[in-house]
């Protein structure tokens, strides 16, 4: 587990979740709403990539 709660905003660019998430290492990412910082949800890094299951 990481000690650092990472994010990104709705509105960032997915290169910048993309970079966050292999600079940390890490496969998921909390996306935050800009205004309030309350969470709309989470982003795997292999929905970027294209990879994983159909689930």
């Amino acid at each position: 587990m990481s000690a650092d709660i990472l994010f990104c905003f709705e509105d960032d660019p997915v290169e910048e979740a993309e970079r966050i998430m292999r600079e940390r290492h890490v496969q998921r990412l909390a996306a935050l709403e800009r205004a309030d910082q309350h969470l709309l949800g989470i982003i795997a890094l292999t929905a970027l990539s294209g990879g994983g299951s159909e689930r």
